[in-house]
C-alpha cells in the first residue's frame, strides 16, 4: 500500500477523476465532500467522510496521518463577469477561508510530505483573453474576477506558509 492522501473535494468534478487515479494507483485516500459521496467508489482504499472546509479544528483532525493532502474543495463562480458578482462573500469563505483552515491543519504536521493546492488558469483571463504563446508560470496574472483573485491570494497563502513554516507545497493550475 502506498502512502494515504487526504483528497478535498472528493465528490466534484475534477475530485472524482482525481480520487480514481489516486485509487488506481494504490493509495489509500481519505475524501472529504461536502454533500455526498460519489457513486462508483465502493473500495476498501477509500474512506468518505463528510464535512466543511470551513470547519478548522474539523480539518485538524482529519488531515492527521495523512502525509498528502489534495485541495480541490471550494465553490466556483460559473464564469459571471466581474461587474455581475454577488457571491464574493461565499467565494471568500469557500475559496479563501477554506483554503486558509486546510493550511492551519497542515503546517504542524510533521508527517505532511505535500500540501497540493488546485488553482485555476481563470488567474490569467483565459476566458477574455487570447494568448500567442502558449501560458506559463512567468505568464502575468490578470484575475478579471473575484474567483480568479481568490484563487491568487491562496497561491500567495501557500507560497508564504512554505516559507514561513516550511510547509511542503505544490500549485497546480488546472
Amino acid at each position: 500500500m502506498k502512502d494515504k492522501v487526504f483528497l478535498t473535494g472528493g465528490s466534484g468534478r475534477i475530485g472524482r477523476r482525481v480520487l480514481s487515479l489516486l485509487l488506481q494507483k494504490g493509495y489509500s485516500v481519505r475524501a472529504l465532500v461536502h454533500r455526498h459521496k460519489p457513486e462508483g467508489f465502493e473500495r476498501n482504499n477509500v474512506e468518505f467522510v463528510q464535512g466543511d472546509i470551513l470547519d478548522q479544528e474539523g480539518m485538524k483532525e482529519l488531515v492527521q496521518g495523512f502525509p498528502f493532502v489534495v485541495h480541490l474543495a471550494a465553490a466556483w463562480d460559473m464564469f459571471p463577469p466581474a461587474v455581475y458578482e454577488k457571491e464574493n462573500n461565499q467565494l471568500f469563505e469557500s475559496v479563501i477561508r477554506g483554503t486558509y483552515n486546510l493550511l492551519q491543519a497542515c503546517y504542524q504536521m510533521k508527517e505532511l510530505k505535500l500540501f497540493l493546492f488546485a488553482s485555476t488558469d481563470a488567474v490569467y483571463a483565459t476566458g477574455p483573453r487570447s494568448f500567442e504563446a502558449p501560458i506559463t508560470e512567468d505568464t502575468e496574472l490578470h484575475p478579471s474576477r473575484f474567483y480568479a483573485l481568490a484563487k491568487i491570494v491562496c497561491e500567495t497563502l501557500c507560497e508564504n506558509y512554505g516559507k514561513l513554516y516550511g510547509l511542503p507545497w505544490l500549485i497546480v493550475r488546472i
